[in-house]
């Protein structure tokens, strides 16, 4: 993990993260994942890997990963 963040919205409950980290060994492979969700549930991202790029996008629960 190279960095993370939250804000709570005063009763405990997280309204905001972010999260960066890379990680070196799924496939043999190393990955750098770097995605937020804002206070309004929206999350946004990506995920690079050798021939790889994702992007991470959507609301609350309803994530969406789309690769090429």
């Amino acid at each position: 993990m190279n960095a993370a963040t939250g804000v709570t919205d005063g009763n405990g409950n997280i309204s905001e993260w972010g999260v960066n980290y890379s990680y070196s060994g799924f496939l043999d492979r190393a990955f750098d994942v770097v995605c937020a969700k804002d206070a309004e549930g929206v999350i946004s991202g990506t995920i690079t890997g050798e021939n790889v790029t994702c992007t991470i996008s959507g609301q609350d629960y309803g994530y969406v990963i789309d690769c090429v």
